[in-house]
């Protein structure tokens, strides 16, 4: 690796653990370091300065600007997503791009990894992808278009879906076990899991029973598995999150949320994911990205987990799955297109796609062949994901970021009062969707 990134790297790995005010080595204890002459150093200081993300004092060495976080920095790249995902494929990185610093510290970077929602209510912000794609991958037959437009806003592709699932719901077969309650039937319903929570709820706290919270990917899950939506994926005028089957999702999962919300005391520092990754929980929603996470702790084993469909409210409905995915993004102040472009092709590369991230377990792929290839016939997870997969839908359908927010926030607002309203509550929420959609999503 050239030396001056190995020391701007090292600098911008040591700036996480650095207290404020503290200090981080001196330009000539790093010339030490790296056999490099002082003079050497110093450019490379004088430049992280001339950023923001760093500040130097005379005679008293360097530390970190007190917002270096909200710095963008050439060549970071930024993960939203799981450390896991990332955890196979840095070493591959570091190898063939070193002019690539991998990170989660900073607020923004040039190029960066953002799971769905995020991505949803940030599009604006990112560079159309569709040209580095198109270099990249000049045969399309080979990618998953379903998928694909997933990351697609207007004319615009601000994200490429590099590994997927569809959400399924997971079971804690140990804590079944010990409450004495039977697994519920693959084809289960609303009222099959309203019973297995209650069930469980006797043995263990409510809140452990089912974990369910109120953000946009799980209520969500519940509107789309009833097959209605917040938007019309054919028609993005017409708003559908007060139609008639979501207005009876949202009342069921009100009903579930409120049995087994968590404890308000509890509620700003507890994760249900953890919660359920630490054998504690009994089900939750999630992907196959989040269980490939969870098993390689070691925590919780493979054996310990069933998994499940989102229960449909009757016997004999499709089970629809909304997807999770994690998508390449590039911001549109990046300076080094082909920096970007470069570590696409490595991502997309079989090396990444089939022999590190396939192989782990993780999500499924766009690329066809290792997508193919990552998933295993014999195992009973994989099986279900698979079903699963076959009726995803791949997008919230919401374009507009402000429209995002305003049914994150609202909803959040309405699933937190007493229920009373709740359809007329929605109601108006939709109404102000409509009057936001009616001006348009322009650029």
């Amino acid at each position: 690796m050239d030396k001056a990134l190995a020391i701007r790297n090292h600098i911008l790995s040591l700036l996480p653990g650095c207290p404020e005010n503290g200090r981080l080595p001196s330009a000539r204890k790093l010339a030490g370091d790296f056999d490099v002459s002082f003079q050497f150093v110093q450019r490379v200081v004088d430049d992280l300065a001339e950023r923001g993300v760093i500040q130097v004092f005379p005679r008293s060495g360097m530390s970190p600007h007190p917002y270096w976080k909200k710095r963008q920095v050439n060549g970071v790249f930024k993960t939203h997503a799981d450390d896991f995902i990332i955890r196979g494929i840095q070493g591959c990185i570091a190898k063939r791009i070193p002019e690539i610093f991998i990170s989660r510290e900073f607020e923004r970077a040039p190029m960066e990894m953002a799971v769905t929602h995020y991505l949803v209510s940030h599009h604006r912000q990112y560079c159309d992808l569709r040209p580095l794609l198109d270099r990249v991958v000049p045969e399309n037959n080979m990618l998953s278009s379903k998928i694909v437009d997933a990351g697609k806003f207007g004319d615009n592709l601000c994200g490429i879906p590099l590994v997927f699932s569809p959400q399924v719901m997971l079971l804690n077969r140990r804590i079944f076990e010990r409450c004495g309650c039977e697994l519920p039937p693959e084809d289960w319903t609303w009222d099959d899991l309203a019973r297995t929570a209650a069930e469980l709820a006797r043995h263990i706290e409510p809140y452990r029973a089912l974990g369910i919270w109120r953000h946009l990917t799980v209520w969500a899950s519940f509107v789309t598995v009833n097959g209605s939506s917040i938007v019309d994926p054919d028609d993005a005028s017409l708003v559908k999150l007060d139609s008639p089957e979501s207005i009876q999702a949202l009342e069921f999962f009100f009903e579930l949320l409120k049995k087994h919300a968590v404890p308000a005391h509890l509620a700003k520092e507890y994760n249900h994911l953890h919660d359920f990754r630490a054998g504690n929980t009994a089900i939750i929603l999630s992907s196959r990205q989040t269980l490939a996470a969870m098993i390689s702790t070691g925590v919780i084993s493979k054996e310990d987990i069933v998994l499940r469909q989102i229960p449909v409210r009757e016997k004999g409905m499709v089970s629809r799955a909304m997807l999770a995915a994690n998508f390449y993004c590039v911001r549109k102040e990046c300076v080094d297109m082909e920096l970007a472009e470069e570590l696409l092709r490595l991502l997309l590369s079989e090396e990444c796609q089939r022999d590190i991230i396939g192989a782990s377990g993780c999500g499924f792929h766009i690329m066809q062949t290792p997508a193919q290839q990552s998933f295993n016939n014999g195992d009973q997870h994989d099986a279900v994901f698979a079903k699963a997969l076959s009726n995803v839908v791949p997008r919230y359908n919401i374009t507009n970021p402000a429209s995002y927010h305003l049914v994150c926030q609202g909803m959040e607002s309405i699933l937190s009062k007493d229920g009373e309203g709740l359809a007329s509550e929605v109601a108006r929420l939709a109404d102000a969707l409509r009057l936001i959609s009616s001006f348009g999503d322009e650029e």
